[in-house]
């Protein structure tokens, strides 16, 4: 690891630490519960596999175990924003829940259709199936978004700023890592320093998602104003 990406990880981890800290004021954290447990199960593997444990594969297995249970978290947090945001819409709830059905039929005809054949690491099965649903999984947040634009549904403030923020990180690492698995190793380094950059900078925006004003959140007129009808 360089310099530079010594010096951007120190940073994000004490801005993480930080946005862990603050989750528990006025128990904000309860807002969006799975959000919290990523950023914590975050939080404790990125400590453990960057200074806990020194031996190449191990990390290795370990950074695989990591990514398919944030992938997890992800998406019970994708459910669970569906139901917070759209508490008051039952049918865009639903027509919802269709779009991430279809996005996982989407994601298996995409695994088939192109599966993994480099024999590096970074073009293997593993990080490649945790390539794809990233990808799929950040087509199913772009699909509630839309939703919410489409119906002209206001979104809470901390809503707002996970949404933004989850997106602004995890765009860049779902392109970066199709990137990576193109062009091959002459290309890591760079994607992966500007991966750290992109979430670093997130998780400055995911610190509005724990100090947006109490008047900003739990309002049904600000999260629930409209009807539950498409725009004419």
């Amino acid at each position: 690891m360089s310099t530079l990406q010594q010096a951007i990880a120190t940073i994000g981890q004490v801005i993480h630490f930080f946005l862990l800290l603050i989750g528990l004021r006025h128990q904000r954290f309860r807002r969006c519960i799975t959000f919290y447990l990523y950023l914590l199960v975050t939080f404790i593997s990125s400590i453990v596999i960057s200074y806990l444990v020194s031996e190449k594969e191990l990390r290795r297995q370990l950074y695989y175990l990591k990514e398919f249970l944030l992938d997890l978290i992800k998406i019970g947090m994708l459910i669970e924003l569906n139901k917070n945001i759209f508490g008051f819409f039952p049918k865009v709830q639903r027509s919802n829940r269709a779009l991430f059905g279809i996005t996982g039929i989407l994601f298996v005809v995409y695994a088939f259709a192109l599966p993994a054949e480099s024999t590096t690491w970074w073009g293997s099965l593993p990080f490649d199936l945790h390539s794809k649903v990233l990808q799929t999984t950040c087509l199913a947040y772009l699909m509630m978004v839309f939703s919410a634009l489409y119906y002209r549904i206001e979104v809470a403030t901390d809503y707002k700023f996970l949404l933004v923020g989850y997106l602004f990180s995890q765009l860049p690492v779902a392109l970066g890592f199709a990137y990576v698995a193109i062009v091959g190793e002459a290309a890591r380094n760079r994607v992966s320093l500007l991966n750290s950059i992109f979430f670093v900078l997130a998780m400055v925006v995911w610190t509005r998602v724990y100090w947006a004003n109490d008047k900003d959140t739990d309002s049904p007129d600000i999260i629930g104003r409209g009807v539950d009808l498409p725009v004419s």
